[in-house]
């Protein structure tokens, strides 16, 4: 059946099922060229940017504009223009309102309504337009919106579809009028409306994975939405300009803000009309009271109106707080920490899980949904009042962002940052007056390692070229009868004893004439370059071993099977040639090799030559000339793929997969790299297991170790890391269930192997420590809260870490010039119920244990430890 023969109204039909065809093909060929790109959501905060992605520039516009407006910065002008129509003017409610904005679309908008203007006029102005390309370029780097490649795609898509609709359409035409026929004009109006219709299903505004986004920010702020009627003018937060960023303006309540609708009508009306149903009257979802003015949700302040939820709502606001900005996984540890220490706590963060929400605000604590490098957020969480700032979000701009507009607006608050770049952490510390600077992926390294050597230790800290370690010390029934007391103890294990381990341990516990007893438990402070990480001397002995078979073998390795057999081969040829012509040509054996050597390089000075040799020795010096060039050809062939593979393996590392007696690490990132370090730095041999050669750590890696690229899910792969002779598996990706996945194999693949795994969730962690066959299971954020926590409260805190029922923090203290404790004794300066001095710095540079009577002198160093109580968990 042939369509062309189809008559009018019958090809028609035929041509527009085509056209339906094409669209739907497009469609699919846009999903699935994207869909490969597509990757995790990505942390929107701005309202501004969100309201980009939904709605281009103007909804930009529109929602800044209500933002300034709530935030009093920009006034309405209501004025009549004629009868029936009215003109809806801005204007900036003082001349200093641009120092009260920092964003780049804000400051143009203010700029804009210095004088009285039309509040349409932002859509015209090229300032603000080009204000908003900032955040184009923002979105399209997250793969919101389409880059130039997305845009290739999409474009081959729609030319591709455009060549078979209007082939189909100009083969009817010629045909129709090659018969006589002009009927054609309705084909060609359906070809022409298809192309333009076709263009705009190739080319929508957003990527796959923009839409996507936009869905999980509806559902991540539906709470916002239920209670969208509760929102009150008055810029206290973010939330107008939250929800109509994310719903539109349309969902902002008419009652609250009424120049909306009059102001842009069309964007207004054509929007969709949400239910805008008032949710429940508690604090509802990630509120604040801020001043006291009013609840987040509408419910009125003091009495029962919001209840605890609203940390303060109704009382006098918050001093000598911590505030805490972001609530991931570290963020909920800190705040947990800070809870059991009986701190006042305020939280910003743009986005939590909701249990921990939940758990979080039934013990009556703040928590702001919001952007923390907003100063309005900061300044909501009472930052004027507070003590300390944790900045610990995911994100190590925004924290850096976070830490200096605290100490901007308030000098003396102690900042505490969580950042991974430790030369920037270096430079904060010194030069921005920030107390310390924190990086949870070097603060866990140290016990992930451990862990792997079948070390407990708790926590590790650097000071100058001095490592100290804190750990568990078991005494066993041998230590018992090496080491009569406590002080001789110290002094042979060159540790320094701080406490038992209990539930709640404390200060005192443990005298130095205190008798050390079998199954004592002792909390030490290792005083040599961390014990706990140094191999013992038969690991040693091993590592030697080994390491000496893997040279010998690496040095085989690195020539082919073919190239030793040519190299023996003319080593043998050389041999016999020279003994051949000394006795011949009655040469001695320096001068015959020589004379061979000139043969087989075709070199041929002519000082010794065949001529009068017999015919057997001729040929046998053809023999050797040919010989000579052959081999030749493939020496220099075979130093050019040494010299080229040599290259290779200093872009894709020189490192080979140890035989047995090594460690394996599965996962990279930024705490695999750490873990790496660690072990290399204890002369353990490593191989690192990863999913993706894109990571950046990799490369790092590739330096200090072998790497397997491959699925860590998969056998083969792991085989091919030689997990069966391995000694420990690490299993550290960020994927719980591939760690616990890897630990089950690696278990079975070999079972006298140590398995290590890094848990996020803390009740998956506990049931797998009773019921997986595995020999240590950790947690990065548990591991590295309390630092952050102990430095936030404390100053001088080096490491912080939590036993029982106690937070453990050790202290670098330098005595300054003036200061009153210069002169004093360690126990009259540091010596109290829930501090200890340890060790001080003696001439030399070396830290030692001190004495009660030793005196300290200005610029005199010394550690101590402090413990803390904390409540127990229920």
């Amino acid at each position: 059946m042939n369509p062309f023969n189809f008559y009018g109204s019958q090809f028609l039909a035929f041509y527009a099922a085509l056209l339906v065809i094409l669209s739907i093909g497009i469609i699919y060929w846009r999903n699935i060229k994207e869909s490969s790109s597509e990757s995790s959501q990505n942390n929107l905060t701005d309202p501004y940017l969100i309201a980009y992605l939904r709605g281009r520039c103007n909804e930009a516009l529109r929602v800044a504009v209500i933002a300034l407006i709530d935030r009093g910065l920009l006034k309405v002008d209501e004025k009549a223009k004629g009868l029936f129509k009215k003109e809806y003017k801005l204007e900036v409610t003082k001349q200093s309102a641009g120092n009260f904005v920092n964003r780049p679309i804000e400051k143009a908008i203010i700029k804009k309504f210095e004088k009285s203007d039309k509040a349409t006029a932002v859509f015209n102005d090229s300032e603000l337009v080009s204000a908003c390309e900032d955040y184009e370029n923002e979105l399209t780097r997250l793969g919101l919106l389409p880059d130039e490649d997305v845009k290739w795609i999409r474009m081959n898509g729609f030319v591709f579809s455009l060549l078979i609709a209007w082939g189909f359409a100009l083969t009817k035409i010629v045909i129709a009028l090659s018969r006589g026929r002009h009927n054609i004009i309705f084909l060609i109006i359906l070809a022409v409306a298809y192309s333009f219709l076709a263009y705009r299903i190739a080319n929508p505004f957003r990527t796959k994975k923009g839409d996507r986004a936009v869905r999980d920010l509806k559902q991540s702020f539906s709470g916002l939405k239920e209670r969208a009627k509760s929102i009150r003018p008055g810029g206290v937060t973010n939330e107008a300009a939250l929800l109509a960023a994310v719903f539109g303006l349309s969902l902002l309540p008419a009652t609250a803000y009424p120049y909306v609708k009059k102001m842009y009508p069309k964007a207004y009306y054509s929007q969709s009309n949400w239910s805008s149903s008032c949710g429940s009257s508690g604090c509802g979802f990630g509120t604040a009271c801020g001043s006291g003015t009013s609840c987040g949700s509408g419910g009125s302040c003091g009495g029962g109106g919001c209840g605890g939820g609203c940390g303060g709502c109704g009382g006098e606001p918050m001093k000598n707080h911590v505030i805490l900005c972001g609530l991931g996984h570290i963020g909920f540890r800190i705040a947990e920490l800070l809870l059991r220490l009986n701190e006042q706590v305020s939280i910003i963060t743009d986005k939590t899980k909701g249990e921990w929400k939940d758990q979080i605000e039934s013990k009556g604590i703040q928590i702001i949904i919001g952007d923390a490098s907003d100063d309005r957020r900061l300044i909501e969480a009472g930052i004027r009042e507070a003590k300390a700032l944790i900045a610990a979000t995911d994100n190590d701009l925004i924290n850096v962002s976070v830490a200096l507009d605290a100490k901007r607006l308030n000098p003396k608050i102690n900042v505490v940052v969580r950042l991974f770049d430790q030369l920037l952490a270096q430079r904060l510390e010194q030069h921005l007056d920030v107390r310390k600077v924190f990086s949870t992926s070097l603060l866990a390294a140290p016990e992930f390692a451990a862990a792997a050597l079948g070390d407990e230790i708790l926590s590790s800290f650097q000071e100058g070229d001095s490592r100290f370690t804190l750990g568990r010390f078991h005494v066993d029934s041998i230590a018992a009868s090496k080491y009569a007391t406590v002080e001789e103890l110290e002094v042979k294990e060159n540790v320094v004893v701080i406490t038992r381990q209990g539930k709640e341990p404390t200060i005192g516990q443990v005298q130095k004439k205190d008798h050390v007893a079998a199954g004592d438990d002792l909390l030490v402070l290792d005083t040599a370059t961390a014990r706990f990480l140094k191999p013992t001397d038969a690991q040693k002995q091993r590592m030697r071993r080994s390491r000496a078979l893997n040279i010998g073998e690496s040095f085989f390795k690195t020539f082919s099977f073919s190239t030793w057999i040519i190299f023996t081969t003319l080593v043998l040829i050389v041999l016999i040639s020279t003994a051949l012509f000394g006795r011949v040509l009655q040469l001695d054996p320096v001068t015959a090799l020589y004379y061979v050597i000139t043969t087989i390089t075709t070199t041929g000075y002519g000082d010794i030559n065949l001529l009068n040799a017999g015919p057997f020795v001729k040929l046998y010096g053809c023999f050797l000339m040919l010989c000579g060039a052959a081999f030749l050809a493939a020496l220099f062939g075979t130093i050019t793929n040494f010299f080229v593979q040599k290259r290779l393996e200093q872009f894709f590392g020189k490192h080979t997969v140890p035989k047995s007696g090594h460690i394996v690490v599965i996962g990279s990132g930024n705490i695999g790299y750490r873990v790496i370090q660690e072990l290399i730095v204890a002369g353990q041999e490593v191989v690192l297991v990863n999913q993706e050669e894109k990571d950046e750590s990799v490369q790092s890696c590739r330096e200090l170790c072998a790497v397997v690229l491959g699925s860590v899910k998969t056998q083969d792969v792991l085989l091919k890391a030689n997990i069966t002779t391995a000694k420990t598996i690490l299993a550290i990706t960020e994927d719980d269930v591939a760690n616990l996945s890897v630990g089950l194999t690696a278990k079975e693949i070999n079972a006298k192997a140590r398995v290590v795994l890094r848990v996020f969730n803390p009740a998956l962690a506990a049931k797998a420590r009773g019921i997986l066959n595995v020999d240590a299971i950790l947690s990065t954020s548990m591991i590295s809260a309390p630092a952050f926590v102990g430095a936030a409260l404390y100053p001088d805190v080096k490491s912080a870490v939590v036993s029982g029922n106690s937070l453990i923090l050790c202290h670098h203290h330098v005595i300054s010039e003036g200061s009153s404790g210069a002169g004093k004794t360690l126990f009259e300066i540091g010596q109290g119920e829930d501090q200890r001095c340890l060790l001080i710095k003696k001439a030399g540079g070396k830290f030692e244990r001190v004495s009660h009577d030793s005196r300290i002198s200005a610029g005199q160093e010394w550690i101590s430890v402090r413990i803390k109580p904390l409540t127990p968990v229920k």
